[in-house]
């Protein structure tokens, strides 16, 4: 997203390769995911895809950047919603975004507001993305419910090492708050673990994520620029907030098996993508069938 439609959502928040935008339109609380850079930073566009309900996609530059953002809401099946800065009816003529709005900037809030949200399990899950310490306060975790319900009080577990968390207090948008529902940004004060025993990537859960070191998964591929995926090719696999290199084992039937250079708090569910170097890099998306914590 363009940094200007961000700050015409809502105030700019904490930024970790991704910029957050915080804003409510009437009773509605508004998170945008905005990445610091689409041209070096190709794995914080594929979070934001994938952790968005809805995406925005500005046509003020019409490049390959546009286009390659185009095609990754295609494979994702992503609501998309385009700017007027530019007619691009002719990029997205025959596609899964040729129904896509068009709107004027300034009605963006309420486009995002009326966004029907994807459907959420009952376990809480909250995805971290940055850890910090506060004085007199203690460990802050940044991050958003992707699943359940978070409240002041509960007690989670950390994917990486298992450590019981004590949720000490919550806030979203600045705002003290008892409880937090999917989607929503928010700070947690925890205790039981320190903020350097954390990292972007790491999940709190009802019942801990392990981190897995392989995964298939049901994909869609793009067909501009097609490759043969073969045994051993490697590519930037990423999932929510965590990123690595995989291996593919094996590709046949739109069905992938890959080994991930480290573990990853990945679950049966969780949306994926893969990039390569090549233009567009944003080639394949899917959905994890099955994850394997026995590799090396």
């Amino acid at each position: 997203m363009d940094p200007e439609l961000g700050r015409v959502v809502g105030k700019k928040g904490s930024e970790n390769s991704i910029i957050y935008y915080n804003g409510s339109y009437f009773e509605n609380h508004i998170t945008v995911l905005s990445p610091t850079s689409v041209e070096d930073k190709v794995y914080a566009v594929c979070e934001s895809i994938i952790l968005s309900d809805i995406v925005i996609i500005s046509t003020k530059r019409v490049d390959k950047y546009l286009a390659e953002a185009l095609l990754a809401c295609s494979i994702a099946k992503k609501e998309t919603v385009l700017t007027n800065d530019n007619d691009i009816s002719d990029l997205v003529k025959g596609t899964p975004l040729s129904d896509s709005k068009v709107v004027k900037s300034e009605s963006l809030p309420s486009v995002i507001a009326s966004s029907k949200p994807a459907e959420s399990g009952p376990e809480a899950r909250i995805d971290i993305d940055k850890a910090f310490a506060v004085k007199g306060v203690g460990t802050v975790l940044l991050g958003i419910v992707t699943s359940g319900k978070v409240s002041v009080h509960d007690k989670l577990i950390l994917s990486s090492s298992g450590k019981e968390v004590m949720i000490r207090s919550i806030q979203s948008n600045d705002i003290d708050i008892e409880s937090a529902e999917v989607n929503t940004r928010v700070g947690l004060a925890v205790k039981g673990v320190e903020a350097d025993q954390v990292e972007k990537g790491d999940v709190l859960s009802s019942k801990r994520l392990v981190p897995c070191r392989a995964i298939t998964a049901k994909v869609d591929t793009i067909k501009i620029n097609e490759e043969e995926i073969l045994r051993g090719k490697a590519y930037m696999f990423v999932s929510n907030f965590s990123y690595t290199t995989a291996y593919v084992d094996s590709f046949e039937n739109g069905h992938i098996s890959l080994r991930l250079d480290k573990p990853l708090s990945v679950e049966v569910g969780d949306s994926i993508m893969l990039t390569r170097v090549t233009m567009p890099r944003i080639f394949c998306y899917g959905t994890v069938l099955a994850t394997d914590h026995s590799h090396p």
